[in-house]
This record gives structure tokens, C-alpha cells and sequence, in this order.
């Protein structure tokens, strides 16, 4: 993920990432993440409910009943989409 060297710098000095269990993801098709097909000219309403619906079919996988969200940049707009389609998954939203 792209977010593991800066975690570690903002986190470690605190001991914090010890006392918790911190997962980074990257938005489907970005970074280290899959590839999935894509419809180019896709309505923006249309994808922002599909990156939410991507990210809810991984929690959901992963068992993740409630969590902690931090998104920036596309990702923080991904976290809101999220958290406004499934807010009994969220305990804090940080964007």
C-alpha cells in the first residue's frame, strides 16, 4: 500500500500501531491494488457507489463488523461514499 511508509512514521513513534490492528487499502485500481474493469464516461454518482459497494464486499469478506476510517484525496471521497451508504460500519470517519 502506499500508505505503509507514512503509517509507520506517524504511528510507531507512539507504540500505537502495536495496540491496534490497522489496515491499509488502496482504491481498486490504484497503486498495488487490482485491476478490474472499468467503464470509461461512468456517471460520477455511478462510481462513487462503486468504489463504496468494492470496499464494503472486501470488509465484508475480511468479517470487519466496525472500524475507524481514514481516506485523503480520492480516498477520503471513497470514505465519505462509504460511510454515508454504510454507517453501522463506522465508529470515526477521519478525512
Amino acid at each position: 500500500s502506499c500508505w505503509k511508509y507514512m503509517l509507520e512514521r506517524i504511528f510507531e513513534p507512539h507504540g500505537s500501531l502495536e495496540r491496534r490492528r490497522l489496515i491499509a487499502v488502496d482504491p481498486l485500481g490504484m497503486f498495488l491494488s487490482s485491476r478490474p474493469p472499468w467503464t470509461p464516461g461512468v456517471d460520477v454518482t455511478e462510481a462513487e457507489s462503486w468504489f463504496a459497494d468494492s470496499l464494503e464486499a472486501w470488509c465484508k469478506a475480511r468479517g470487519l463488523q466496525e472500524m475507524d476510517l481514514l481516506g485523503h484525496s480520492i480516498g477520503g471521497n471513497i470514505a465519505a461514499a462509504f460511510a454515508e451508504r454504510y454507517p453501522q460500519r463506522i465508529r470515526r470517519l477521519i478525512l
